[in-house]
């Protein structure tokens, strides 16, 4: 249980957990055999049992492999129940299985890292703002994910269908002129492209856009209203050159990718900016027609929803990038998204869950605002306050 976020559930749950279990003489027998026995005397000459339970548990836990054998000892001295828990939260660490479900529940954080000289400040209410750009009508569920996840990480999400690049522009250019109080932007661009350009809806000759352009507009010298605030940019499409054709993927069976960490080089005026790639130049990024989801966009979602609580967006994408290469060894097709960062000299941590605050319950409530009804307004933010 050596990776920080399982662990500090474990920790968290500790007292309700050693209820179950039972310092019994062939317990205490197996225990001298693990290969955290040296501490076990010392351990045992601690005068109440709670607190000898709760410490064989810290300290016997600390790597899986002791966390395994740990128990199976449990498991051998009669206590079932308490090393299927045990082995739950050893395993909490593996992947959540796909699911082609709208809304992943995403898991709360519970240290807000946001400020100082370590992370970029992730605490405003709402977060920021998430425009999402859609030219592809299959992929409307995709979209609708990526709405329920950002919203329960506290970005306020609009989502754009259909339109053209001159349309693409045009958003983009009110989004500079705005006052943009929040923290961060997200831009995420979802449909075809190649050749490091997004292509508008109906794909007519011409109608492209380049992402330099995009990620551009929302320079330090353009864009005063984001200056010193973290940008991130999504692009979910092909990097193919043409005439390549791009058929969909209708199998489930995922992709392998490859992620590339590099900041661009020279003199650049696009600060506190990530620049994430589906897929690299020269390959297509493939989706399933009949779930409404991407290969690249199944698998970051699930990572943000599982591990965004304790893990900052370059281990995210990182994650994303190891299970996707597992889960494709062998095949022929190869995507390579890319992460690029310019002047990134912190953490950007994305915080679910946190802070609890007024400002926080308001904006949940205006999040849901359209289920209330008449006399509904103490119930709805009752409900969002216990939640918190």
């Amino acid at each position: 249980m050596n990776q920080e976020g399982p662990r500090l559930r474990f920790k968290q749950n500790i007292n309700e957990f050693i209820k179950d279990v039972e310092l019994s003489d062939q317990f205490v027998e197996l225990l001298r055999t693990h290969p955290s026995s040296d501490q076990l005397d010392d351990i045992l000459k601690q005068k109440e049992l709670e607190v000898q339970k709760r410490q064989i548990f810290l300290q016997f836990t600390h790597e899986s492999y002791d966390c395994d054998i740990l128990a199976d000892m449990l498991q051998e001295s009669g206590q079932d129940r308490a090393a299927d828990k045990l082995r739950q939260y050893n395993m909490s660490k593996m992947p959540w299985v796909y699911t082609n479900d709208i809304k992943l529940y995403v898991v709360k954080a519970k240290i807000l890292c946001s400020g100082h000289s370590t992370y970029f400040r992730m605490d405003s209410m709402p977060r920021g703002r998430a425009v999402i750009f859609v030219t592809i009508p299959e992929l409307r569920n995709e979209t609708l994910r990526w709405q329920s996840l950002l919203e329960q990480i506290y970005f306020r999400v609009e989502i754009h269908q259909g339109l053209t690049c001159d349309g693409i522009n045009t958003v983009l250019d009110a989004v500079v002129d705005d006052r943009n109080e929040g923290d961060s932007l997200i831009v995420m661009f979802i449909g075809h492209g190649h050749d490091e350009k997004v292509q508008g809806s109906g794909e007519a000759p011409g109608d492209e856009m380049s992402v330099k352009t995009i990620v551009d507009k929302f320079s330090e010298d353009k864009c005063p209203s984001l200056r010193n605030k973290h940008k991130i940019f999504v692009f979910n499409c092909c990097g193919n050159k043409w005439p390549e054709p791009e058929v969909p993927f209708i199998s489930q069976a995922s992709r392998k990718l490859l992620v590339n960490l590099k900041s661009t080089s020279g003199v650049n005026v696009n600060k506190c900016t990530y620049v994430i790639y589906a897929c690299a130049y020269v390959v297509e990024s493939w989706y399933d027609e009949k779930s409404g989801l991407t290969i690249f966009g199944q698998a970051f979602s699930h990572t943000i929803a599982q591990y965004a609580w304790y893990k900052h967006l370059t281990e995210l994408i990182m994650m994303t990038h190891s299970r996707l290469e597992s889960e494709c060894i062998g095949s022929k097709y190869e995507l390579l998204p890319e992460i690029k960062m310019n002047s990134v000299d912190r953490q950007l941590y994305l915080s679910p869950g946190l802070p609890k605050s007024v400002s926080e319950i308001c904006f949940q409530f205006h999040m849901k605002k359209d289920l209330i009804g008449e006399g509904g307004f103490g119930k709805v933010f009752k409900a969002i306050y216990l939640n918190l």
